[in-house]
């Protein structure tokens, strides 16, 4: 099986009908990464060409079969990024009062 965090792969395991977005790295192409994810029934959200991953869209069950396809390197939630403020950004920030 793919590798991701145990405490997600149990989740996905005790909710099978949850709505989950995964970011799912995939080993070689990733157009018959996609096909496949489509034909299971996963919606795909994104191509990640950068890091040659896909951004899924399915229920916990249809997530798990995805995951145990060989070319599904690793999974881990998608989920929103913050980007942190510097300390020096915050004091010039300070300084212009």
């Amino acid at each position: 099986m793919t590798n991701m965090d145990p405490r997600l792969s149990n989740r996905l395991k005790q909710k099978p009908q949850e709505t989950v977005r995964l970011i799912v790295r995939v080993q070689g192409e990733l157009a018959p990464a996609a096909e496949r994810a489509i034909a299971l029934n996963a919606k795909v959200l994104r191509r990640l060409r950068l890091i040659n991953a896909l951004v899924i869209s399915s229920s916990a069950e249809t997530a798990l079969a995805l995951l145990r396809e060989p070319w599904a390197l690793s999974a881990e939630e998608d989920g929103r990024v913050f980007a942190q403020q510097s300390r020096s950004a915050e004091g010039s920030h300070n300084d212009r009062r």
